[in-house]
Order: C-alpha cells, then structure tokens, then sequence
C-alpha cells in the first residue's frame, strides 16, 4: 500500500512539473524582449539621440577602416564630441580588435576620435581597428556601437 502511494505522489509531482514547464514556456512566447538583429553595412541604428550608419569597411595592412555617419537628433542638449567612443570590433575568431590611430590617408574623413556632431547634424568619420590577424579580407568582422542607452552592431561582409 504504501508503494502504491509513493507511485501515486511521484506521478502527480512529475505532472506538476511538466504543467508549470508548459506555462513558462506560453509565458515567454510572448516575451517582446528579444535581441536586435545584425545589421549589414549602409543600414542605420539608431542608439539614444545618435543615428549611427556604417557606409565601408576595408582591412588594410592589419587595420581594419571604418567609415561611419554619425548623426545626432535636432532635440538633443549638446554636441557629442569623441566620436569613436562607444565602438568596438571582433574579427571572425573572436578577437577583440584595439582602436588604433594610424596617419590618415589623403582625401580621408577624419578620425571619430577627433570629430564632434552638433544637433541636427550629421558628421562622417572613420575608425581603425588594429588585426594581428593575416586575414586578407574583412569578412565576418563585427563592429559594436554601445552606450548607456542602447547597442547595435553590423556585421562586415
């Protein structure tokens, strides 16, 4: 009798079990906080008051060159100024890449480092990612714009 009972317990707690799996998982389906998509290169972010464009991408003699729009809305307070804070890249093994200051070629936009955007306007600038890596493509790099308020990120192809 007393088997009979324990079978009867087991068997009413491994249907409780499964009851609340079966709501927790009805309860996230409809979870709206989900991950934002990659973004490909000439799409826009937006992250805060900034409006963030990845226009090319190249990797040269171990950096990889970035040009970036960076627009600021018309409501916001101040200026941004240091443009390349924020941003980050990791090559396709997964190596974080350093920001890197080379000498500007001619006819270059210049480093975000140096660029301020105002409010209501926009501001083309260029970021270089130092790669130890002998890669001779920038396929499958992913660069990461973050800040308090928000993320984005574009994959390189």
């Amino acid at each position: 009798m007393a088997t009979r009972k324990l079978i009867v317990a087991a068997l009413c707690c491994g249907l409780a079990i499964l009851l609340a799996g079966g709501l927790w998982l009805v309860a996230t389906a409809k979870d709206e906080s989900r991950t934002s998509p990659l973004l490909s290169i000439g799409e826009s972010a937006t992250v805060g008051d900034l409006v963030l464009t990845v226009t090319s991408s190249d990797l040269t003699d171990g950096a990889l060159a970035t040009v970036v729009d960076v627009s600021l809305s018309s409501e916001a307070s101040s200026a941004v100024g240091d443009l390349a804070r924020g941003w980050s890249a990791v090559s396709p093994s997964g190596q974080q890449l350093s920001l890197v200051a080379p000498p500007l070629p001619s006819g270059a936009p210049p480093l975000c480092a140096a660029t301020t955007v105002a409010p209501g306007a926009t501001e083309e600038c260029l970021l270089f990612f130092g790669s130890e890596e002998g890669t001779a493509s920038s396929t499958g790099y992913t660069l990461v714009y973050k800040a308090a308020d928000g993320a984005a990120a574009w994959v390189v192809t």
